[in-house]
């Protein structure tokens, strides 16, 4: 039976998670659930893109590495937590952001904030 990367992380982002989000965003539940739906197939659309370029599969394996991130997809909801872990990963994503998207990061952006009718730092708070 084959099986699906984005399906699998979709099943860990639950209703009450996409709602705690939006919770924490200021923004309202359905938005948030259409901008986590496009943010999730931007993201592994632009790892693997990254990744199959060149050296950017060694530069992002290099900087998952050395970011210390430990077993982040296996405790997504404890990201959602206040406190010093969800800031230190949403600093660490923004850093493999950078790297991914480049120059292209804030088309992404607005992109995605345009079509799901968040704002711009709940959108960029996303993809971190």
């Amino acid at each position: 039976m084959a099986t699906s990367l984005l399906g699998d992380i979709k099943t860990q982002l639950t209703p009450h998670m996409v709602h705690h989000l939006s919770s924490i965003l200021g923004e309202n539940p359905v938005n948030t659930q259409k901008a986590v739906d496009e943010v999730l197939p931007t993201l592994l659309a632009g790892v693997m893109h990254f990744s199959s370029s060149g050296s950017g599969a060694t530069q992002l394996v290099d900087l998952i590495t050395h970011g210390n991130y430990g077993n982040v997809l296996n405790n997504l909801s404890g990201l959602l937590n206040e406190g010093n872990t969800g800031e230190k990963m949403m600093s660490s994503g923004r850093n493999i952001l950078s790297l991914v998207f480049a120059a292209k990061l804030s088309a992404v952006n607005e992109l995605i904030t345009t079509s799901s009718g968040i704002k711009s730092t709940s959108t960029s708070s996303l993809l971190s």
